[in-house]
């Protein structure tokens, strides 16, 4: 580990290095978790006005991040467990889930679970601390989890059921058995939602960082997720990213002037929690290997360019468009070219391009472009133009894609 060296009453006294409290992997937690009370306080009183909630946010903005705080923290009289359900590809284990997220918030309610236990003695079923792992045995588990709904009676609580990647776990489903297994658990938590025993208990909110409603459109009508009240998390304002880069340098032991802050925010532009981390841990790293504590604006142009062509997180951009949007991905993804490397493209090159027999997109690029690239937070529009939302993604982009026809 490097060391720093300090001189004290003509001592040298021998530091170890502090790093700064970042968190560019998982889901920021603990104290590494930077509140942003508006936004728990706006989700909660939608909840508490009997709504289910689309929670919408691009990747990387914190969403996860505010909904694991929210399920740990809930307001009085509520109760909240939070999933991850991107790893779900079959209707058998989503309704699996949604049977164990149910019973893992029901089991300490005794009269409620008296009620009900006779559901959960008919499956096999462990208890794993306060979870409860269902195993699949091949029975129809949609069954299951209606009969269990329509047998909980009113408790003194309302239980909310945060549900994250819902959207990606709709295509997976999509993929494995058919759009039709993913419209059908559509058009099953649409009746769900209006069932009054379910009504009365859960309150669902449900979101991911691929647009639900363009899933949604593809797979089913809008008319299956238009009860959801929709709420959506904003990019930082700047006073809330300033108070970021304080909280996660605070105690350590690289410094930043109030000029090199509104050097690094001059340059990102888009004040999203995961860039302003990744640039602040690249300069971590850097003043630590070279032992000194000041941050320059030299050190932030060197972890720009760094991250701009070795940031394996930003890969995952690209993957998605990939994995979800097959065939329509070679077609967005010449849409980015063309704008990271002119800085811009104009509707009427991009109607040009959906004429293109190879896209197949002539009569809904506007509709695919806005509820994908806007929505999940590549690119803005201003006067019939798009441009990149975030100059650091423009610059991995134009790094990764260096020829328009490439």
């Amino acid at each position: 580990m490097n060391k720093l060296l300090s001189i004290f009453d003509n001592k040298i006294i021998v530091m170890s290095w502090k790093n700064c409290n970042t968190s560019t992997g998982n889901a920021a937690t603990g104290r590494q978790y930077f509140r942003r009370e508006y936004m728990e306080e706006l989700i909660w009183s939608r909840i508490k006005n009997n709504q289910n909630v689309r929670y919408r946010a691009p990747r990387r903005t914190g969403k996860t991040s505010i909904l694991k705080y929210m399920a740990k923290n809930p307001v009085s009289h509520h109760k909240a467990i939070y999933k991850d359900i991107e790893s779900i590809s079959t209707t058998s284990d989503f309704y699996i889930c949604m049977i164990e997220l149910i019973g893992a918030l029901l089991k300490s309610e005794t009269k409620i679970w008296n009620g009900i236990k006779d559901i959960f003695g008919g499956i096999s079923i462990k208890e794993i601390g306060t979870k409860l792992k269902v195993e699949n045995k091949g029975r129809n588990y949609k069954s299951v989890f209606l009969d269990l709904i329509n047998k909980i009676e009113r408790g003194n609580d309302t239980y909310v059921l945060f549900i994250d990647e819902f959207p990606d776990m709709l295509l997976k489903v999509a993929e494995s058995e058919g759009e039709s297994a993913a419209k059908d658990i559509l058009d099953t938590l649409r009746e769900v939602r209006l069932n009054e025993q379910f009504d009365k208990n859960f309150k669902l909110v449900l979101t991911g960082s691929v647009s639900l409603l363009h899933v949604v459109r593809r797979i089913s009508s809008t008319k299956s997720i238009n009860d959801f009240s929709e709420v959506t998390l904003e990019d930082m304002t700047k006073e809330e990213a300033l108070s970021f880069i304080d909280f996660i340098t605070e105690g350590a032991s690289m410094e930043s002037t109030a000029e090199t802050k509104e050097y690094l925010l001059s340059k990102l532009q888009q004040y999203v929690p995961y860039f302003i981390q990744v640039i602040i841990e690249q300069c971590d790293m850097a003043l630590h290997k070279e032992g000194r504590t000041q941050l320059n604006n030299a050190d932030i142009d060197n972890a720009w360019n760094h991250v701009a062509k070795n940031n394996a997180t930003l890969e995952n951009w690209e993957e998605r468009l990939e994995s979800y949007f097959k065939k329509d991905a070679a077609f967005l993804k010449k849409i980015l070219t063309i704008c990271a490397l002119d800085g811009s493209i104009a509707f009427t090159k991009i109607l040009d391009l959906a004429q293109n027999k190879d896209y197949d997109v002539s009569d809904r690029w506007k509709i695919m472009i806005d509820n994908i690239l806007v929505n999940d937070g590549y690119l803005q529009e201003s006067d019939h133009t798009y441009t990149f939302i975030s100059p650091l993604l423009q610059a991995w982009w134009k790094h990764k894609f260096p020829i328009k026809n490439a």
